[in-house]
């Protein structure tokens, strides 16, 4: 009996040593995403400028580029439906789940404001997703501008402070 128990418990502390060293490698992405960092509004819209970019430079934005074929951008659009004038705070993240900038703008009463993936991370590159606090009134779109325009999907959880998912978010 004593050869069964200690046997199960050196397997079973074999099996504990495999299972930590497999969540190794994501232990960091892990822990970056478990702490939201659209928590502290007010501190955004102290350490970061706001975006105001309107839907004058939006119209020039969306022009395919033929210039450079391999640089791409993705611009984020939002739409306010009514309700008063809303503040959006964006939060982008790189393919491991770790912050790369910070992004928040206001969207007027009936209006559209949009940022790009590229204002976000500060001018540097990455593929991966943005999330953004707003309230319910407000609807987002996304677009990859390069060669080509392609509309990319967003997922909108509505309650009466929701959140946007801009699920696939590049910029190079």
């Amino acid at each position: 009996m004593r050869r069964v128990s200690c046997w199960n418990l050196g397997s079973l502390a074999v099996g504990i040593a495999l299972w930590a060293l497999a969540l190794a490698p994501t232990a960091g992405a892990l822990e970056t995403l478990s702490a939201d960092p659209l928590a502290d509004l007010a501190k955004i819209e102290a350490e970061v400028p706001e975006t105001d970019l309107d839907a004058t430079e939006l119209h020039r934005e969306l022009r395919p580029r033929d210039v450079d074929r391999d640089v791409a951008d993705t611009a984020l659009i939002f739409t306010n439906k009514g309700g008063g004038d809303a503040r959006v705070h964006c939060a982008g993240f790189d393919q491991q789940g770790r912050l790369v900038g910070f992004a928040w703008l206001k969207v007027p009463n009936l209006g559209l404001r949009y940022v790009t993936a590229s204002r976000i991370s500060r001018g540097l590159d990455f593929v991966g997703h943005v999330q953004c606090a707003a309230p319910a009134h407000v609807k987002g779109s996304a677009v990859l501008v390069g060669a080509d325009l392609t509309d990319l999907p967003v997922i909108q959880v509505r309650r009466e402070f929701g959140r946007l998912k801009f699920l696939v978010v590049a910029t190079y």
